[in-house]
């Protein structure tokens, strides 16, 4: 984990070869796949980072599903995906010889006026893209879903998905991969949950489960990072991809320091941070 790592920033060109060719691939020996996703969104509190809770507490869970459903009312902007296999290795790719992780950038331009608005500017460049080389690469989101289906890693119980406060994450993915809204009723979206992501783990409930309390920021991925002694890369500090990077880090690092290296799924896996009561798994 201490080799440097390489980003990759995927597009409308690239993006199958990615997908198929080298994720595809990767998952079979790298069956952890962390997920962070960024928003297009004209709130603050939900831009990039924003979680939902927002803070160190869970919250209401019926309250957290209905701030949900509105907030993934917006488009997807990026997705971030990091593999990483049981030793917390993660795949090197071929072109390069460095570790990898992925950030995709999807199409969320008008599609009328082929024009950002004004206020989306802000929000592109808190995610480190370029407004004008969005507007000529980015991913159409149907083909990104489709060759996501096509990556055999939706809908399969041995990959183990890794989150942190996942449920924009989810909520946001399966909008985008269903194409239609989340159902009204919260359990509705669990049956939606067990389908396509059968096992996962929210860092944000193993951090409660551990009882440590996040150096600032309320609860936020880089406040437990903080507490856990992780960082990111200094060449890494924007988007979804790096969100993702570091979601991994602090779930491996839980994993081989706190929970011996490994963890009881009945326990600790399939817990929304925020969205399932006490005792309770999707």
């Amino acid at each position: 984990m201490d080799a440097p790592v390489r980003i990759r920033s995927v597009w409308a060109d690239n993006v199958h070869h990615e997908i198929i060719a080298i994720i595809k691939q990767a998952a079979l020996s790298h069956p952890f796949i962390s997920l962070s996703i960024n928003l297009l969104h004209s709130n603050r509190n939900h831009q990039r980072r924003g979680r939902i809770p927002p803070g160190a507490s869970p919250g209401d869970p019926n309250a957290n599903y209905a701030t949900l459903r509105a907030t993934v009312g917006a488009s997807v902007l990026q997705v971030g995906l990091a593999l990483s296999d049981e030793g917390g290795n993660l795949p090197t790719c071929e072109d390069t010889g460095q570790p990898c992780a992925w950030e995709f950038n999807l199409r969320v331009v008008d599609r009328r006026t082929g024009e950002f608005a004004p206020w989306q500017h802000g929000v592109l460049r808190a995610c480190a893209v370029d407004a004008e080389e969005s507007k000529r690469r980015a991913i159409d989101p149907s083909h990104f879903s489709f060759s996501l289906f096509g990556a055999s890693i939706l809908m399969r119980s041995r990959i183990r998905w890794v989150v942190f406060k996942g449920g924009l994450d989810f909520g946001g993915l399966l909008k985008l991969l269903r194409g239609e809204d989340l159902p009204r009723k919260r359990d509705e979206w669990f049956q939606w949950l067990r389908a396509y992501f059968p096992s996962f783990y929210d860092v944000m409930h193993l951090t409660a489960h551990l009882r440590l309390s996040p150096a600032g920021g309320g609860g936020s991925l880089d406040g437990v990072a903080e507490t856990m002694g992780v960082g990111r890369d200094g060449q890494h500090t924007q988007g979804a991809g790096s969100d993702s990077l570091l979601v991994l880090r602090v779930f491996l690092k839980m994993k081989q320091e706190s929970f011996g290296g490994g963890f009881l799924e009945h326990l600790h896996g399939n817990v929304l941070f925020g969205f399932c009561k006490s005792g309770e798994h999707v």
